[in-house]
């Protein structure tokens, strides 16, 4: 629906070449943008406090809901003449370990329950020792590695034994919080149980900068591309 307004530099080429850093007072105000589809503000506020709001205008597509987004936080200078948006700092959520058992039927497990009913988003687990090293999206609230191998990988094909990982490590991936480690052992518990209380506000980082050779222009990260704003009349 917005690729009319999407820039077509994407936001991370914003930093292949370094920028001057604007001073304070030549970015403080109000930013606006407005077509038929959408409409959008940002307040950069002297206090270094923000204000970034985007709504559609257009009638939802079926099954989905309006496009609304208000945020706010602080904001500060970057690398690259970038300026950040963030709710930093946040309350760390609670995450505790609630049961360790040994299950014969899996190489290991782990399920979290989240205390709020929702499903668990923003999660990872990175494994050490016969995992990828990547940080792997927790999906379905937990994490499982069978006996057996159910296909062909690296490592070993359909049929042949799984290996266990030295640990686990459980990260929130907006912010690479570690919400917990545990060292497995071949003897030790294999399957765990977490109790997840999330933060109340969950952390994020957008990205701004003035528009190149556009003075009185700001230009703001919308998902993978981003919108230019014009600062309003004072």
């Amino acid at each position: 629906m917005f690729t009319a307004i999407a820039l077509a530099q994407p936001v991370w080429a914003w930093q292949q070449a370094p920028s001057t850093r604007p001073a304070n007072a030549t970015i403080i105000g109000r930013y606006e943008y407005r077509d038929r589809e959408l409409a959008a503000h940002l307040n950069l506020r002297a206090d270094h406090s923000f204000e970034y709001g985007v709504d559609g205008l257009d009638a939802p597509v079926e099954g989905e809901e309006q496009l609304h987004m208000l945020v706010k936080g602080i904001w500060r200078f970057a690398d690259f003449g970038t300026i950040a948006l963030t709710n930093a700092p946040t309350a760390p959520p609670s995450f505790r370990q609630t049961s360790a058992v040994r299950d014969p039927k899996v190489r290991a497990a782990f399920t979290i329950v989240a205390t709020d009913g929702k499903p668990v988003e923003n999660l990872g687990v990175l494994t050490d020792g016969g995992g990828s090293g990547q940080l792997n999206m927790i999906s379905d609230e937990g994490w499982t590695i069978p006996l057996l191998h159910g296909w062909n990988t690296d490592d070993g094909e359909k049929g042949s034994p799984t290996k266990l990982p030295q640990s686990w490590e459980i990260v929130r991936s907006s912010d690479n919080l570690t919400l917990a480690k545990v060292a497995l052992s071949p003897s030790g518990p294999n399957r765990f149980t977490f109790s997840y209380t999330r933060s109340a506000i969950e952390p994020f980082t957008l990205a701004a900068r003035p528009a190149d050779g556009e003075p009185e222009t700001m230009e703001v990260e919308l998902g993978t591309a981003s919108i230019t704003m014009r600062k309003a009349a004072k």
